[in-house]
């Protein structure tokens, strides 16, 4: 099934870009989802607009990122939660609250996606963490957990 992506989606590929893609994920997935869209003669004329809209987006997105880089470059982010006498925490500290606990911090809208954290955070203390605001820009942040 050709469809053309409608958001970017990571191991797939990017706005506008037409996909070849098994009728089940498209279909049960994708157009549900409105990441994706069917892949007619009219969409597929359709998609160069597309393209270029994401890719003036993209630009202007990595201006930000370029900027934000500087501002959140090693910045200490602290979060609090519940651990034992041995300093291990009851529940973990995942991708999605560092991404919450920086959006506190900063105007930047960075979700989970951008947190590179292979495993949760399960101690206390200080933790470095990759942030990739953009495909070529990254920076860390010091995570400390109280």
């Amino acid at each position: 099934m050709r469809v053309i992506l409608l958001q970017n989606i990571r191991g797939l590929g990017k706005i506008g870009e037409v996909k070849n893609v098994a009728d089940g994920y498209g279909r049960n997935f994708l157009i549900p989802r409105k990441l994706a869209k069917i892949g007619t003669e009219s969409a597929m004329k359709e998609s160069e607009s597309l393209r270029k809209r994401a890719e003036i987006m993209e630009r202007v997105q990595q201006g930000r990122a370029k900027d934000l880089v500087e501002t959140i470059k090693d910045m200490i982010v602290e979060i609090s939660r519940k651990a034992n006498d041995k300093g291990t925490l009851f529940e973990g500290i995942e991708a999605m609250d560092i991404a919450q606990a920086l959006r506190n911090k900063i105007t930047f809208d960075i979700t989970k996606d951008m947190i590179n954290l292979p495993e949760p955070i399960k101690r206390i203390g200080r933790h470095t963490v990759e942030v990739e605001l953009s495909p070529n820009i990254k920076t860390n942040v010091i995570i400390n957990v109280k």
